[in-house]
């Protein structure tokens, strides 16, 4: 397929099959309203009473995992060539949830291992041990403002880029992670296990056979339709009392069926 009928076809997937759609939304929204009504009454009516809380929490907890699975299994009808939007199957979708999130973590440790190793000759770590030096030499009874301007220009500078240069390389590590776990879930679709999308070389394998150019196309041209939506959804969410339940019920939920459909089309191209 063409990178603009692989766009066409995951935009157009919810607006077909719009009833379904629908079921998606309300569940949505009924998750926002369990979230917010346990914090306002937790706040309001009933604080020090953390029932309600733990109650609405792991409420929303199974409700979010339901979800995530159900793109899973959004994903897996699409492999399949199917069309539809799948019903719920809560046994299935809170499993493949609970997986995809075993996914995520897994990934996302990868980025923070090889940040805190990266660290070292970044120099974050021996600078933070000589401002901290400084800081224990200083008496305990000094004012704050005399204890930051007790430590030399050059060391906080020093200090200020390596933990600067730390973020940014989190921050891209984070960002190659995200188009990893882009295929991971369709690997979890296709074979339904965490191992298999847990294997980076298959999945580089995996873009490769796509093409690097028309994958990394296809995750631009994604990546700009979630920012105009990110964009409506700022302006959705101030309209009074209702505007965050049309976010989550239009917006939240078309994009997730949109992302489900279009990272399982783009892995069928490989």
């Amino acid at each position: 397929m063409e990178i603009s009928d692989i766009i066409r076809d995951a935009f157009y997937y919810p607006i077909d099959n719009y009833k379904r759609w629908f079921m998606i939304a309300v569940v949505y929204a009924i998750l926002l309203f369990i979230s917010q009504f346990g914090s306002y009454m937790s706040v309001n009516y009933l604080a020090g009473n953390t029932s309600i809380i733990i109650i609405t929490l792991l409420v929303s907890v199974i409700i979010q995992l339901i979800l995530s699975g159900f793109m899973v299994s959004i994903s897996k009808t699409t492999l399949n060539k199917n069309d539809t939007i799948p019903k719920f199957n809560l046994e299935k979708d809170l499993l493949n949830g609970i997986k995809k999130v075993i996914i995520t973590i897994f990934y996302v440790l990868i980025a923070i291992i090889i940040t805190l190793i990266l660290a070292i000759p970044l120099g974050l770590y021996s600078n933070i041990a000589k401002v901290t030096s400084i800081l224990s030499s200083m008496p305990s009874n000094y004012p704050t403002f005399f204890v930051l301007q007790s430590i030399p220009p050059e060391t906080f500078k020093a200090l200020e880029f390596s933990l600067g240069s730390v973020m940014v390389l989190f921050g891209v590590l984070l960002i190659v992670v995200s188009i990893f776990l882009f295929l991971a879930q369709v690997s979890l679709a296709e074979t339904e296990s965490i191992m298999a999308g847990c294997n980076i070389k298959a999945l580089f394998n995996k873009m490769r056979r796509i093409g690097l150019g028309k994958f990394l196309t296809c995750l631009v041209m994604y990546a700009i339709i979630m920012f105009i939506s990110l964009v409506l959804g700022m302006f959705v969410v101030v309209i009074p009392i209702y505007g965050v339940y049309i976010y989550y019920f239009i917006i939240v939920s078309f994009t997730s069926i949109f992302s489900a459909r279009l990272a399982a089309l783009i892995y069928m191209e490989g």
